[in-house]
């Protein structure tokens, strides 16, 4: 079995049946990783009070009278979500933890 699986595997002709098959996938998997990178760097950047409709990457510093500690980091934070998904006898299940502190200036 594993004699047959070294053969297979040092076989060029495998690795170019290979090349066929999964070739295009990977090209156009490719393309559309590269639209995606283009799409997120053309979003303008602003500051909060100068945001216009849309989409629009925000850069500042926020503050606000409260915080919360993350409950991983043990850090001090605005806005955690933290999702967790388990499956202890075949049952998908996902218990999602959220919460948020107000902002004020």
């Amino acid at each position: 079995m594993i004699r047959l699986l070294i053969w297979l595997l040092s076989q060029p002709l495998f690795w170019a049946g290979l090349g066929l098959i999964f070739g295009p996938f990977f090209f156009w998997r490719g393309f559309r990783l590269l639209q995606r990178k283009q799409f997120i760097m053309d979003i303008p950047v602003s500051t909060i009070r100068a945001a216009a409709l849309g989409r629009v990457q925000v850069s500042g510093r926020a503050v606000g009278p409260y915080t919360l500690v993350a409950p991983l980091s043990h850090t001090d934070c605005f806005y955690y979500r933290l999702a967790i998904e388990s499956n202890p006898r075949g049952d998908l299940r996902k218990r999602m933890s959220e919460m948020c502190a107000s902002f004020h200036r």
